[in-house]
């Protein structure tokens, strides 16, 4: 396999094995066809990717059209390959099978298999797991962290996936992702580390009081794109910085998925993309920022490094941190230990938002001084 198939082998497994100058669509548009899509277009440019399709919406992704498979199942015939990639690829298959199509294939990775503990995880991080149960506030909190961990923990047949690693409604949160356990009457300025749309500022401008300002990092252009359109009338509440936080100043290697982009350090040539990055630290301390009151990162597997580039920061600011670690197993357990040891004075929390157990799981790091009581 090439170097750059086996950066994205977490998308498909080995894109080399697909013949050669065919034309293919790939049914799903979350991150995994996104991240298909990226790995043919770098990996295998004799293959053309015509279009994607989608079981409910039409529309376009990043220039290329997405057809609804209801509406157009004809042009299934019309490619050589439908490629399945999404998590929900056995109701996609079957949805194939019902109309006659058999010239597709489903993606060979499993995003699940970076979220799930194997046996030698289980037994090397089980102290871990279990210290940060331990130091975790309220039941809520302990019941979600024991229920996440323990799903992790179970393999089943791919066939079962989709149904068995659903989110209990016990431990789902359906309230706004990273709000429940801050306390928003004490954030004046938040830093919003991976702003996506900018859904996530307005949601935190709506808490914060008045003349408050949300600072938003964000290294892939299609998403300032989409940032500076949803804001284009909004005053100086926000600013965004078009560039990655990371544990020192430099260049970072970008792969570009629309809610899903993430950056990792590698030479450019891997993505063909490079961005700047700054640690927090320095980007605190250059902008003259008396208070950081709350620092939130979802940033696809960039929350460590963040972190240790924001040390300082959180030593003398102290702020409130929402910190997601759904996006590995490891990252499920060392995060968390990362937080619990390392912040005198902190209380710990966790809540899941999404429907999935292996989505949008957040832990909260609370400063005792700012805990509603």
């Amino acid at each position: 396999m090439s170097a750059c198939a086996e950066l994205y082998a977490e998308f498909i497994s080995d894109v080399t094995s697909l013949p050669a100058r065919i034309n293919v669509a790939v049914y799903g548009t979350g991150k995994v066809g996104q991240g298909v899509v990226l790995a043919l277009k770098k990996c295998r440019p004799d293959i053309s990717f015509d279009f994607y399709f989608d079981s409910f919406n039409k529309g376009s992704q990043d220039g290329s059209p997405i057809y609804v498979f209801a509406d157009n199942k004809s042009l299934a015939r019309k490619v050589d390959i439908v490629i399945i990639a999404s998590a929900f690829w056995p109701d996609i298959e079957k949805i194939l099978i019902d109309a006659a199509v058999r010239n597709y294939i489903i993606c060979n990775a499993d995003p699940m298999n970076r979220s799930l503990f194997n046996d030698d995880q289980q037994k090397h991080y089980a102290p871990t797991v279990e210290a940060n149960l331990q130091s975790l506030e309220d039941y809520s909190s302990r019941e979600t962290y024991k229920v996440c961990y323990a799903m992790r923990c179970m393999f089943v047949p791919r066939r079962q996936q989709a149904d068995v690693y659903k989110t209990p409604d016990s431990i789902l949160d359906k309230g706004g992702q990273y709000l429940r356990y801050v306390n928003w009457n004490k954030v004046y300025t938040a830093i919003d580390g991976g702003v996506f749309d900018g859904k996530t500022t307005e949601d935190f401008l709506q808490k914060m009081p008045p003349g408050a300002l949300v600072i938003g990092f964000e290294a892939d252009q299609s998403n300032v794109e989409k940032f500076n359109l949803r804001n284009q009338f909004a005053g100086p509440s926000r600013k965004l910085e078009a560039r990655a936080l990371w544990r020192s100043n430099c260049l970072v290697e970008l792969t570009p998925l629309g809610s899903a982009s993430s950056t990792r350090e590698g030479t450019p040539n891997q993505t063909g993309l490079s961005v700047p990055a700054i640690t927090l630290d320095e980007y605190v301390r250059t902008n003259g920022l008396k208070k950081i009151d709350l620092i939130k990162l979802d940033v696809e597997g960039s929350e460590t490094a963040i972190l240790e580039g924001a040390e300082e920061t959180i030593r003398e600011h102290r702020p409130q941190l929402a910190i997601c670690i759904y996006h590995s197993a490891a990252e499920f357990a060392t995060i968390p230990e990362l937080l619990r040891t390392t912040l005198p004075g902190y209380k710990h929390y966790v809540a899941h938002y999404g429907k999935e157990i292996f989505d949008e799981t957040v832990w909260y790091s609370i400063p005792e001084e700012c805990v509603e009581s």
